[in-house]
């Protein structure tokens, strides 16, 4: 990690009590700037707790810091003191970590600024740094700033190719889900072919034996029989259209029927099932007048739903 190596580097070389690494993410219309801490490297000989994920306050002091590429010293309790309310927020957080003076420094590219480098001296208040100090953190800050716009440019890649990974993943998953349909509906169109050969027939033997000697009841169960099987071939019929479901082009059918025929052949294939299995009647309350409308529209759809809403009924 870019932002650790350089805390420990620095912090080593500039013989620090601990040397944190912040991050400078720009302000954005959602988002306030801040600068988090990063990384931080810790003198061998000074435990202390974390100074990682703190985030310090962009006013006074650290606005200063972020205004140009010159090193800042200050004493914390100068900063506890400030008439700035952010400056006293920030000497508050580093008296809890025992800090005493800190030298500060932006690192940058191009002019704007990306990080900040701060060293945190803990015993003594060391303000005087030699020149030679100030000089060299200034030289690293600069390198520093160009390497974490690198960082920041090549973690954009890597998104940008995790992105276009997850986009060929979502595209290979969306041309197979296409396979799947397309052989979904393929075997739907097979089985339709398959079962109305012998709807057909029983439709066909069911005609011939409405022509041989019946009883009148007889007679009216081979007619129920006849329009169930009629009913179960448009059922069929309707999964030849399958794919013209699954692009939005299923059609409705527009032609005159009477009401009463459509209601009474979907009802027909129910009355002896109701009786035998639940001990129910069905019957049809509907006033002469409308029953005898003659409607426009799709017949058999008007057919499905009925059969659906009187199958759910007996049922349940």
């Amino acid at each position: 990690d870019i932002f650790q190596i350089s805390a420990t580097q620095i912090g080593s070389v500039m013989r620090a009590s601990r040397c944190t690494v912040h991050h400078y993410e720009r302000q954005s219309s959602t988002m306030r700037a801040k600068i988090p801490c990063q990384a931080e490297y810790l003198h061998p000989n000074f435990p202390s707790s974390s100074f990682l994920n703190t985030e310090l306050p962009i006013t006074g002091f650290m606005a200063q810091v972020l205004a140009a590429d010159e090193v800042y010293l200050m004493r914390v309790k100068d900063l506890s003191y400030s008439e700035d309310e952010g400056d006293r927020m920030i000497g508050k957080v580093l008296e809890q970590y025992g800090v005493q003076s800190i030298m500060c420094v932006r690192t940058s590219y191009q002019g704007s600024p990306n990080g900040v480098v701060m060293l945190h001296q803990c015993h003594g208040n060391r303000t005087k740094w030699i020149h030679e100090d100030m000089r060299v953190l200034r030289d690293i800050a600069s390198q520093l700033g160009i390497a974490l716009e690198q960082n920041h440019l090549l973690e954009a890649e890597r998104q940008r190719y995790q992105l276009q990974l997850q986009n060929m993943k979502l595209e290979k998953a969306r041309e197979e889900a296409e396979r799947e349909n397309k052989a979904k509906t393929e075997f739907l169109l097979m089985m339709s072919h398959e079962v109305r050969t012998p709807c057909n027939g029983i439709i066909a033997m069911n005609t011939l034996l409405q022509k041989s000697e019946l009883t009148k009841e007889q007679l009216e169960i081979c007619r129920i029989i006849e329009d169930s099987g009629n009913l179960l071939v448009d059922i069929i019929n309707t999964f030849l259209d399958f794919s013209k479901l699954e692009t939005g082009k299923l059609s409705l059918d527009r032609m005159n029927f009477k009401l009463s025929e459509a209601v009474d052949t979907c009802l027909k294939m129910f009355i002896i099932k109701a009786q035998n299995e639940k001990n129910i009647a069905v019957q049809i309350n509907i006033d002469s007048e409308t029953l005898a409308l003659t409607l426009v529209g799709d017949e058999f759809r008007l057919q499905q739903i009925l059969i659906n809403l009187v199958s759910n009924a007996i049922k349940f």
